[in-house]
């Protein structure tokens, strides 16, 4: 698992190659599985943690005011603000790799890369509310695309 996921950052500019299903889905597994531990830690911080606070002093009869409420939750601030700057250097940090490999996954099942262009799709949203049923079948395109076996090499 480690030598997949090794390989992803080593070929991080391999647009050439082909990746086979199980290597692919094991990368987007491990890359979903930490970016969503650094989502749920800043939703922990930002939501859970002040109502919890608010919760455990209400119930031992301790009286937390809304003005300790408010100072808790920008206490929090910085450290949600710190959290989602580094979600979002992560999602850049990313980027490019995955796009190498869902090239590569597109180029192993049998399509020609420029199939990633259906990622655009993503950019149809601003047209409501068509935009959102084109990106969704773009999405879904490529999802089949990926799911789909490999292709052999023809000599």
């Amino acid at each position: 698992m480690l030598v997949n996921y090794k390989s992803f950052w080593t070929h991080y500019l391999d647009f050439k190659g082909r990746t086979c299903r199980s290597h692919f889905w094991l990368i987007v597994l491990i890359n979903s599985l930490i970016s969503l531990s650094f989502f749920f830690l800043i939703a922990t911080l930002a939501f859970g943690l002040p109502q919890l606070l608010y919760l455990l002093a209400n119930s031992g009869n301790l009286i937390l005011t809304e003005q300790s409420f408010q100072s808790t939750w920008a206490r929090l601030l910085p450290l949600i603000l710190l959290g989602v700057a580094f979600l979002s250097i992560w999602f850049l940090f990313i980027l490019v790799p995955s796009v190498a490999l869902q090239v590569r996954r597109l180029r192993d099942a049998g399509f020609h890369s420029a199939f990633i262009l259906l990622l655009l799709g993503d950019f149809a949203t601003f047209i409501l509310p068509l935009g959102w049923i084109i990106m969704l079948g773009c999405r879904i395109a490529l999802l089949v695309f990926y799911c789909l076996p490999s292709k052999k090499e023809s000599h």
